[in-house]
This record gives structure tokens, sequence and C-alpha cells, in this order.
């Protein structure tokens, strides 16, 4: 019951009542649902800015459970915004990598990416940007704007030419 009110209470916003609630419970979770426990655990953390203990949540995630994976991306898009961006480049880098189990997984990863790909054309990484928009499926959610933003970095770098070459590609797809 208390969890079930701490994820009602997460997703209205009440971000205040939600560590009370999860503190409240004690070690009798299944496994799925101890990872979304420690997964929320980690998402108050970073919401505090206090991004050791969401590193410590995060850690704590069985490692086969998705919910490990959102902790470890939202992490990491925290920590290279607002906190280390060279930990939150590392974090985001190993997801932009990681060998995926499912589609859901194979989905973050292209976030990995393209989260870490985009912060990397604004602090003017550029060719580090291309690197990882480079890893982002063709065919996917996520493809049109790694393409768009892959022109934008070619175009940073001078290179006109190459800059036009996703940007092509995203005139021929259907808008």
């Amino acid at each position: 019951i208390w969890f079930n009110l701490a994820r009602l209470r997460y997703e209205q916003g009440y971000h205040d009542q939600v560590r009370d609630l999860l503190s409240r419970i004690g070690d009798q979770l299944p496994d799925n649902v101890e990872a979304e426990r420690k997964y929320l655990l980690s998402t108050m953390a970073i919401a505090a800015r206090n991004y050791r203990e969401a590193e410590q949540y995060s850690r704590q995630i069985d490692p086969d459970a998705t919910w490990k994976t959102y902790a470890q991306y939202n992490l990491g898009v925290a920590l290279a915004e607002r906190g280390n961006y060279p930990r939150g480049k590392a974090i985001l880098g190993e997801l932009g990598q990681m060998e995926p189990q499912d589609e859901e997984q194979l989905a973050l990863r292209d976030l990995a990416n393209l989260s870490l790909g985009l912060k990397q054309l604004r602090i003017g990484e550029n060719r580090q940007a291309l690197e990882n928009l480079s890893r982002i499926r063709l065919e996917g959610p996520l493809s049109n704007q790694a393409l768009l933003a892959s022109g934008w970095a070619w175009f940073a770098l001078d290179d006109f030419d190459q800059a036009l070459v996703p940007w092509r590609v995203l005139l021929e797809r259907n808008a």
C-alpha cells in the first residue's frame, strides 16, 4: 500500500511526500517492485540535487531491471547538465554503447546518445557529438532529431558539404 501510494504521489507531483512514504516500506517487496522503489528514491535524490545519493540508489537496483537503465539515464543527464559533466558524460556514454536486451532498452540507448550528443553540440564538442549521434538508429523515433543535430555539428565544424548529407535525408522523409 505504501509503495502504491508513493508512486501515485510521485505521478501527482507531490515529491516531498514520496520519500516519506517509501521509507515506511520494509524488505518484503518483490524484486521488480523493489527495483522501481530504488528508482523512485534515486529520482527523488536527483530532484534534491543529491547526486551521490542518487548514484548509490542506482547502484542498488538489480542490473537486469530496466529501472536501473532509467535511473542511470536520469542521473547521467542531471550530472551532465547541472553537476559534473565528465561523470554525466561517462554514464551516458556507457548507456549509449550498451547491448540492449529489448526494444525499451534500445530506445533508451538512442536517447542516451541523443542527450549526450546534444549536450556536446551545445558546449562545442562537435566531433564527439557526431560520434554519439552516429550511434542512433536511422529508423527510430529519435532519428530525425539525430540527423538534424548531425547536420548542425558538421556545420559548426565548417564542413558544409557534410552538413548537407543528413539534412537532405531529412528533406526526403515524411514530415
